[in-house]
């Protein structure tokens, strides 16, 4: 009986010393798995630095993860030792949503759009006025907005200077055969105070001065003035009426200054009517003001247009759209607006290098041309099929800057030295990792607007980079914080005559800007 129990401690025993053993292993070998690194760091020295392809704000002295988004530290060196390049990985051009384009060699093509009104055909107006002195007996049109024709009566005068000019000539009349010159005289002076022929002859046949004269309408049109009231005193030259013929209007639009090298006279204008939106009209470039407008910089443009069936009313408003070319013999490299960074005098673009291991970014500057709209003609610094950025260029531009590098903040940066900013008029120098990006709404109708808007906030000292969207009506800026706010920003352009977020517009202003600036509170 003792044997049998020494046995089962035993063999008690010895089971739990091998599952002891067992287990040890397991976990030996697990944390042996664990420890083992999933990836390796580059050893360096101490004086390496690694950063942040996505955030190169971020400098530490060790590999590791970014703090912001958790990717994987490179060395600065990795960037490269050239200032004009930058180096990003396919992660972090991912998480920018940077985006690339070819830039084209083509015959520089624009779309013109522009704000216009129906107006009337100076060249069919007709002033009637009073040939003598009188007095209104009878009037026939006593309103405005009445339609007339031709030879229709206006108005009946009595005059004693046109009794006596009728006796006159019944007195030359009898002595006609013998002396014919003073009957035609007395005719022609009848004439001279615009009695019609068949009015004179009518005169004749009487024997008998009329004692009233009608006053006739010399074509057939509106009565737009009236300023005749029945017996009223009128003398020579007085202003009885105004009659406009709308068979034929004009077309005016008001086209930008920085649009007038692309039109010509005779190009083709597709235009709709505000009142008539159903309905798309077109008509030809008759005749470009030579002279620009001081106070809205526009110039305009005119179409002579048909309008028979008098649908076109004078001061409807009007829309219109021109498909402009150059008259170039050579096609130019275009490049899109968005791809395009300004500071100053100097415009700069960034080209993916092609065929690289790594997504590698060159710093360029640019000579851009004519604006076309949505993009600019490139004299200088591209060439055909090369790839610009188009969509986050400020955020490559931000990277190359706090690396170093050369860019649009840091125009003579130094390899391997910090930049130092840039200076905009008397701005102080700020350095891109304080820059503070701010979006609010701005009302505006147009690109004169997006001109005027961009202007007003990019004059506020620590501005250093704005947009505004006439579409969203969003307006970006990045700034520094350390020397303005956005308050100030926004009070900027309220001063300007557009309405923010945060303060309403300055009602001088508003009224001053151009009447397609003049949007809708």
């Amino acid at each position: 009986m003792k044997n049998i129990l020494k046995n089962k401690w035993g063999l008690a025993f010895l089971t739990l010393v091998i599952g002891l053993l067992i287990g040890l292993y397991i976990n030996t070998s697990t944390n042996q798995s664990i420890i083992t690194p999933t990836r390796q760091h580059i050893n360096t020295s101490t004086d390496q630095v690694w950063t942040c392809s996505m955030h190169p704000q971020i400098r530490k002295n060790e590999p590791g993860d970014c703090p912001i988004c958790g990717m994987e530290l490179i060395p600065v060196t990795e960037a490269g030792n050239n200032t004009l390049y930058l180096k990003m990985s396919e992660e972090a051009m991912r998480l920018a949503d940077i985006q690339t384009s070819k830039v084209e060699l083509t015959k520089p093509e624009k779309e013109i759009f522009m704000q216009g009104k129906v107006k009337i055909d100076e060249r069919r107006v007709s002033i009637i006025t009073s040939r003598f002195s009188g007095r209104i007996e009878k009037l026939f049109v006593d309103f405005t907005g009445i339609k007339v024709e031709k030879g229709q009566k206006l108005a009946s005068l009595y005059s004693p200077e046109l009794i006596t000019a009728q006796q006159e000539l019944f007195e030359a009349l009898k002595y006609k055969d013998d002396n014919p010159v003073l009957y035609q005289a007395a005719r022609n002076k009848l004439k001279l105070w615009n009695i019609t022929e068949q009015q004179i002859v009518e005169i004749e046949s009487n024997g008998q001065p009329k004692q009233e004269i009608d006053i006739l309408s010399p074509l057939s049109g509106i009565v737009t003035q009236r300023m005749a009231t029945l017996g009223d005193y009128v003398k020579e030259g007085s202003k009885l009426f105004e009659v406009v013929d709308l068979s034929k209007v004009w077309i005016v639009f008001d086209a930008y200054e920085s649009d007038i090298p692309w039109i010509r006279q005779g190009d083709k204008i597709d235009f709709k009517i505000g009142a008539l939106t159903a309905k798309s009209m077109q008509g030809k470039i008759a005749f470009i003001d030579p002279i620009v407008n001081p106070k809205t910089r526009t110039t305009s443009v005119r179409i002579d247009f048909s309008n028979t069936n008098e649908q076109l009313k004078p001061e409807m408003f009007a829309e219109g759209r021109l498909t402009a070319h150059l008259p170039l013999k050579k096609a130019k490299i275009i490049v899109p607006k968005s791809a395009v960074l300004w500071t100053g005098k100097r415009s700069v673009v960034y080209i993916k290098i092609p065929e690289t291991n790594q997504p590698t970014f060159q710093f360029r500057e640019i000579t851009t041309g004519l604006d076309l709209g949505t993009h600019y003609i490139v004299e200088e610094g591209l060439a055909e099929n090369e790839l610009v950025v188009t969509n986050g260029v400020f955020k490559v531009d931000a990277a190359s800057q706090l690396a170093g590098k050369k860019s649009m903040m840091n125009p003579a940066a130094d390899n391997g030295k910090s930049s130092t900013g840039h200076h905009h008029g008397d701005m102080k120098k700020a350095t891109m990792d304080k820059l503070s990006e701010a979006k609010f709404k701005v009302d505006g109708n147009c690109e004169m607007c997006q001109n005027t808007i961009e202007k007003a906030a990019s004059n506020v000292q620590g501005v250093q980079h704005v947009t505004w969207d006439k579409n969203s009506k969003i307006f970006t800026m990045h700034y520094s914080g350390e020397e303005t706010t956005i308050n100030k920003v926004s009070e900027a352009i309220a001063n300007a005559g557009y309405s923010t977020e945060y303060h309403k517009e300055n009602k001088k202003a508003y009224k001053d800007l151009p009447s397609c600036c003049q949007y809708k509170k």
